[in-house]
């Protein structure tokens, strides 16, 4: 069994396979990972200066934080969801594509943990307004609670719509089927099928209404998270 790289090596490592893609790709990001998640190391060289090696290991990454437009944090992120090397295998190594299946929900977190923050930051020179608050925080909770229940309703019953949908297609392609294959049951099918493309519509419009509605719930959601988190 190969003995475990110190960190120090691995910042060798790092520096050896700069700019290098493919496969090296994983092991660069994995290692950058580990280097910075090591808090002994990084006091004992570094005299606790986290800025200092991070701005180091990002050297490693001029191909990837430059041309990707993404940061080290990116990276780190990306691999932290996808920690199993044949993910990446799978992908091909395809770190701009996996990127643009990552970075649009990473964005939005950064943008919320930005936020909080800043309201954080704000809010602690409201403190004694805060504690008055506190009953109404507890109500903006209970709506959460609330409004997560409403949420897992609402996508209950748009996978059954969904179920129903598929259902009726299915059945409008066997009378599709039937009519091409017995004519003289042709007026019985077509309007057995015209009835079928009436009710699909319906439901279309019923799931497109409960979508709409599934987005507003969770703007609520989001917005009372933001809220009780801002007040909290």
């Amino acid at each position: 069994m190969a003995k475990e790289k110190t960190t120090a090596q691995k910042v060798t490592r790092l520096d050896h396979l700069a700019g290098k893609a493919g496969h090296n790709i994983f092991e660069r990001i994995k290692l950058a990972s580990e280097v910075l998640e090591d808090r002994d190391y990084i006091a004992s060289e570094y005299d606790g200066n986290y800025g200092a090696l991070y701005d180091k290991v990002a050297g490693y990454f001029p191909d990837l934080c430059g041309v990707l437009g993404t940061t080290l944090d990116g990276l780190r992120s990306l691999y932290r969801e996808y920690p199993d090397e044949q993910q990446w295998a799978g992908e091909q190594y395809n770190i701009a594509h996996m990127l643009a299946k990552h970075n649009e929900e990473a964005r939005s977190i950064d943008s919320s943990r930005r936020t909080l923050l800043k309201k954080s930051s704000h809010n602690g020179r409201k403190h004694h307004q805060r504690r008055a608050e506190l009953p109404f925080v507890t109500k903006l909770r209970g709506k959460l609670v609330q409004a997560k229940s409403d949420l897992q309703v609402e996508q209950e019953s748009v996978a059954a719509k969904s179920k129903t949908i598929e259902s009726l297609s299915a059945q409008k392609d066997n009378a599709t089927k039937k009519a091409e294959s017995f004519e003289e049951a042709n007026d019985r099918l077509t309007g057995e099928n015209k009835s079928l493309r009436t009710d699909n519509t319906r439901l279309q419009q019923e799931l497109n209404q409960v979508v709409v509605e599934r987005d507003r719930l969770q703007l609520i959601v989001l917005g009372i998270t933001e809220a009780v988190g801002a007040s909290g």
